[in-house]
């Protein structure tokens, strides 16, 4: 097998299979041997009822409909600190938009993590089908260098089907018309 040359912003595919075990696929980005290097780590999704807004049913899922923050989690990955970070969150999906999407994170020492607290607002519009993968491109800077990462949420929505009419009239002529 030859193991073409990688650099930092690559992803490589690392697959773990044993026996009798289900095989475990993830996508690993490749980052610098030195400096700081910021990226996404996990999200909640607040989409808690409250009435002068829009904002979900309190079930932490992506529904369609909803108007919810998005609580995340940044880690520095990398050798050193990183000063001053901001991220902006983007998403190229038709079923969603975001109207708060810049987010500052602060500094971070190296293997730090930070959970900021309705970091980001999205909409999900009333159209997105169920099951769908929302795709999210968040890119972190501190002024000096940037940091993509790649996410994606589940939305959820109803899928109504038709099967058939009964008519029940044991009052009328019960004919069933």
């Amino acid at each position: 097998i030859i193991i073409p040359l990688l650099t930092p912003g690559d992803n490589i595919l690392v697959t773990v299979t044993k026996q009798n075990y289900y095989r475990y696929s993830v996508s690993v980005p490749v980052i610098p041997p030195a400096g700081a290097y910021v990226v996404y780590d996990s999200l909640s999704i607040s989409d808690g009822a409250k009435v002068e807004t829009n904002m979900g049913n309190g079930n932490g899922l992506l529904d369609y409909g909803e108007d919810p923050f998005l609580d995340m989690r940044l880690e520095n990955v990398g050798t050193q600190p990183a000063s001053n970070v901001s991220a902006v969150l983007r998403s190229e999906d038709s079923f969603i938009s975001i109207p708060d999407s810049v987010e500052s994170f602060g500094d971070f020492t190296s293997g730090e993590s930070k959970w900021i607290l309705d970091a980001f607002k999205i909409n999900v519009f009333s159209t997105v089908p169920d099951l769908h993968n929302c795709n999210f491109t968040l890119v972190a800077t501190d002024g000096a260098n940037q940091w993509t990462s790649y996410f994606s949420i589940k939305a959820h929505a109803p899928k109504l089907e038709f099967n058939g009419i009964t008519i029940s009239d044991p009052l009328g002529n019960n004919n069933g018309k």
